[in-house]
Parts: C-alpha cells; structure tokens; sequence
C-alpha cells in the first residue's frame, strides 16, 4: 500500500470525487453498517463468503487496516503508539472482501505489504498482525490519489504543507525511483534500504526552502519517512503490489487511537511464519528468474572490452605459499599496491559431515569435475572476508545458500598450488577436462563434446534449453532435472525430465539421437556448468555481472593434492545467517520485480 504496507480506518467514498471535510466526531448509528461489519467478521475467521447463511453481502460502507506491533501499547492507534502519524492508509470494501479466505501472509501480500517488509517485523520485531474493520466515514477520508494526499496533507499537517505545494508537480509527475537516486546523490541513505539511515527532518526542508535549495527529492523522503508514502504509492486510488498488479482502492484517513473508533472489530490475522515468508520469496523469485532467463543473454564481449578499457591491471606479480595467503586472510592483511596474486588458486568446499571434506568435493562420484577460482578471487576475499559476499562473488544463488544453510552445511576456502591440471574454465578446454575426468568413458564423451562445441559456443543456455525436449515434444527443465537423484551407477533413468548422465549421453549418440541440447544437459548435469556458464573462464551473476576467473579440475582426495601446508591449505571461511541469507532474497526479488514492473 501507499501507506508503507497495510491498510486502514474509517470511511469510503470513490478516488475520482471524495473530498476532505472538516474534522467531524465518528459517531455511528446506522445499525446496517454494524452489521456489515460483524457480518464481514463472520465470513473472515470462517475463511468463505458461505458464513453469511445465504445473507447477500453488501459490504460497501465498511472499511479496514492491519495494524501490527508486538506489545499492547503498538495498537493504541490505527499506525501504532502515540505520537503517531496524523494519516493512515486504508482500505476500501472490495479490499476486505478480497481478503476473506486467504492466509495472513496472502492478505499482507494483497493489500501492498512486501515479503522483505513483513519480513524485518517478524524477524526484527516479533510482530503479530491485526484487522481493523469499521464503518467508512466519509467527512474524516480523502481518496488516495495525489489531489487526495495534498488536499490531506494541507488539512493535518499545515506546517509541511507549503514545503509539499512548492514540489507538487514534481512529485506527481516523476518516478519514486528518480527521486530516490537523487536523494542518496547528496549522500542520503537509500529510502528502501534494508538498515535505516538517518534521514531528512522537517527542520532541515524548512532550512533548504529558506536558502532555495529543496527540491522534490527531499519532500518525497521526508514523506516517506514521516507519512509512511511509500514506493508504491501511485497516486491513483489504488494499492500497487511489487510485481506491479493492481490492488484493492485505497484511501487516506486521519489517524485515531483504536478506543475512539465506534463499532469496529479487530480481528487478529496471527503472523505469518518465517518459513512461510522464505517459502514464497524462492518460490517466487524462482518463477521470475526461469522467466526473465530469455532477457538475460548477457553480452559478454562488450564486458570484456568494457573492462581492459577501464582496469589497469598492475604489474608486480606477487608469488606466496598457500599458508602465507591463509595467514594474510586470517590477519586481514591486503596486497601491497601495485601487486597482484599469482600461483594460486582456491575451491570453497562445503558440507555437513566430516566425510564431505576428504575431496575437493563429494567423493560418491557424483562431482568428477569441481569449478575453482584463479588469484583474482583470492585478492578479492582478503579485502572483504564477509562469508555471504564471498560466496555471491563466486556466483552462488542466495537460495541455494539458505537450503544449504538449512541443512546444516558449513563452508571451507582449499588454497593450492596452480597445477597442469588445472584448466581454465573456456569453451576448448571442456574436451580434455572430460576426457580426463570419466575413465574409460572419457574419450568417448569427450568425441562428442567436441562435436557439438561450435553450437555449445554459438548458441545460448536459454536456447537450448528450449529444444531439450523428451520423445513427446514436450520441453523438459533442466534445472528440475538436476534435482532428480542419479541412477545407480552403470544404470540408465530415461524418466523425463532426463538428468543427463554419461550412459544416457552415450546411448543417445549411439543410437544417432544426441542433440545439442543434449550436450548442454550434461555439462550441467554433470559438470554443474548452469545457466551462469559463459564459456569465457570468469564467474557471471544473474543480472549480467561478470566476477573472478574461474577454473575446472578432477575432483581428487586431499591427500593427492600433495603436502598439507606447502601445498595447500584450508580454513573455514565462517558461517553466513539466516537473516542474512532471507534479507538477500527478498532484495533480489523486490529488483526482479521491479524490473519485471518497468
């Protein structure tokens, strides 16, 4: 909603033609109305219109918010303890009626709450959520479109209100977004960020105004930190979800304390769990990154050029053990200016028992390929050791992180020497790492990698991903079909989606039915080269960022990768949180979403 993200209070009337009128006392005598609203309190706990025994449900006159907090003195007013702000969102009829029937994060989510929002006051505050639900009062209620806000603002907060009329064709006609970049360009935190800032007061726009330096930018914040005027607010009449779907009408009411509203209930919607709320951010953001993979072909070759045009790469190279690189991490030290890491690279290994740490990876010969990253990775840690920021840097998908997190499993940086078995991760050198990796299948899968590599280098991940279809036509995932478990070894499970291993690889090519796509499956099935895989050896975020180098090697035990100490070295690299990890998603999906908004 507009109104940060609830809903609330105590009137109805249509966005084109309310009006504010003076201030009136709530009294409410028309028993229709308090029936209506003991009728919608009916049909919510019962969770369907069916509660009205037959009854029709004329519930236009009523209107509603969710208030939270997590102690008594949070619900004195319709926004929480006094003082409080003078305005509250809210509502209309056909916003409750949506709600009947719905869970508390499904009603949160409807009526324009964000799951990052909901959230922080689960997580941060320990909040429960509350209905409000009361007759409409049309003399205390402007309709929440921008003629409604100034006309609000002009009659409760007289002071601010020349500050707004000095800005208000700004404020209409330019985006949140511009605003907000505007705003942090002075060095202003940002409006959205997940840590709050200290932001600008009523004094300093009064001072700004005085000298002719105030400027749209600033109001919009100070109205989204005093007024609760949040991104979405449109000013239309409307609640705006993220994804961008229009909500429920919506208005804008003088605050009150609950005890004053005359016949209203307050019916308590519980709070939703945090494994409701992650559930619905990975399942979302799942579904809206499988959707956007065909706008994400990232143009790696103007990347590159972008990069030699702007780096100087420096010039000394700087040769270290694996210890001397652990004991640089451990005691925060950064490389000399002017030099750079060579010799080394490194592997986060992870796990959740100790049988998970003898290789480089799972020694059940499942992982015969593991990614590695070069010295640039290893530079890069040393200036910021943070576990979750190493691990995004190296392309992992915050999901994947919080399942991992879940599970129990714990994360180990493996320092060693450069080696000849170590490839760089490109197109050309796929063929000899297979080769290498799979025994005495390995000649034969690495024919026909090589046969299909100019398509695997011409043609894309999401393009091949289209033509990846079973003996039907229809098109099978390849990420759902890496989930599947492998088959015992020697066995071939041609279910679909089809996990593609080595036998169903080489059956296929035997019987002249492998296709591309068929390769690329296995490379990702098998090799774990996703979506994110460029071919051009450096790591690639899902929005098109390119990373470190990265290199492929055969999984070995430990004890192969030569002397403990002068060889190689390991140390755990910490331990990433849940709140970390559930903050992270919800930002990546609420830019996802915006961006699908756009």
């Amino acid at each position: 909603m507009g109104g940060g993200a609830s809903a609330s209070a105590k009137h109805e009337q249509s966005p084109k033609t309310g009006k504010a009128g003076d201030i009136a006392p709530m009294i409410f005598k028309d028993s229709a109305v308090d029936s209506k609203v003991f009728l919608y309190q009916r049909c919510l706990i019962k969770g369907s219109l069916d509660a009205a025994s037959g009854r029709e449900l004329p519930f236009k006159g009523i209107c509603g918010r969710i208030c939270h907090g997590n102690s008594p003195g949070d619900f004195e007013t319709l926004i929480g303890p006094a003082p409080a702000p003078k305005l509250a969102f809210t509502i209309g009829s056909d916003g409750l009626k949506d709600l009947i029937g719905k869970s508390s994060l499904e009603m949160l989510l409807s009526v324009g709450y964000t799951a990052l929002y909901i959230y922080r006051r689960i997580v941060k505050d320990g909040c429960s959520f509350v209905l409000a639900v009361m007759p409409a009062d049309p003399g205390s209620a402007w309709p929440a479109t921008w003629d409604g806000l100034f006309e609000a603002i002009r009659s409760e907060y007289p002071d601010v209100w020349p500050l707004v009329k000095a800005v208000q064709q700004d404020l209409q006609t330019s985006s949140f977004e511009e605003l907000e970049q505007a705003y942090m360009q002075e060095g202003w935190p940002a409006l959205r960020a997940i840590k709050k800032g200290t932001h600008i007061t009523l004094e300093g726009l009064l001072e700004m105004n005085q000298v002719g330096t105030m400027r749209a930018y600033h109001v919009r914040a100070y109205l989204h930190e005093n007024m609760h005027l949040r991104a979405n607010f449109l000013g239309d009449g409307f609640t705006w979800r993220l994804n961008g779907e229009r909500g429920p009408t919506e208005y804008i009411s003088r605050n009150t304390t609950c005890y004053e509203v005359r016949d209203a209930i307050f019916c308590p919607l519980g709070s939703p769990t945090v494994e409701e709320v992650t559930k619905y951010m990975c399942q979302a953001l799942k579904e809206e990154q499988r959707a956007h993979e065909l706008e994400q072909q990232h143009n790696f070759a103007s990347v590159v050029q972008e990069l030699e045009v702007g780096e100087h790469p420096p010039t000394k190279a700087l040769n270290a053990t694996p210890l001397e690189y652990l004991l640089w991490l451990q005691t925060h030290d950064e490389l000399p200016q002017g030099a750079h890491l060579s010799g080394l690279c490194g592997r986060i290994c992870r796990g959740s028992h100790s049988d998970s740490f003898r290789g480089l990876a799972e020694m059940d010969g499942t992982r015969r390929i593991v990614f590695m990253f070069g010295p640039d990775g290893l530079a890069k840690f040393l200036s910021n050791s943070d576990p979750l920021s190493i691990l995004l840097g190296l392309g992992y998908d915050v999901m994947f992180l919080y399942e991992e997190l879940m599970k129990g499993t714990v994360f180990e940086l493996v320092v060693f020497k450069e080696t000849k078995g170590v490839r760089q991760a490109i197109w050309d050198n796929l063929p000899g790492i297979v080769q290498e990796a799979f025994g005495d299948l390995g000649g034969e899968l690495s024919a026909i990698i090589m046969k299909h590599l100019p398509d695997l280098k011409a043609r894309s991940f999401h393009d091949l991903q289209q033509e990846y279809t079973d003996d039907t036509g229809a098109i099978m995932s390849m990420h759902d079909a890496r989930s599947k478990p492998p088959p015992p070894a020697g066995q071939i499970e041609d279910s679909s989606p089809w996990r593609m291993t080595e036998e169903l690889l080489l059956k296929r090519d035997r019987e002249g039915t492998c296709r591309t796509a068929d390769a690329r499956a296995f490379l990702y099935h098998a090799l774990n080269l996703n979506n994110l895989y460029s071919g051009d050896g450096y790591t690639y975020t899902h929005d098109g960022k390119r990373g470190i180098s990265e290199y492929l090697a055969a999984n070995l035990p430990r004890k192969e990768l030569g002397k403990p100490g002068e060889d190689w070295v390991s140390c755990p690299i910490g331990a990433t949180t849940v709140d970390q990890c559930m903050s992270e998603i919800c930002s990546v999906y609420e830019r996802v979403a915006r961006k699908t908004r756009k």
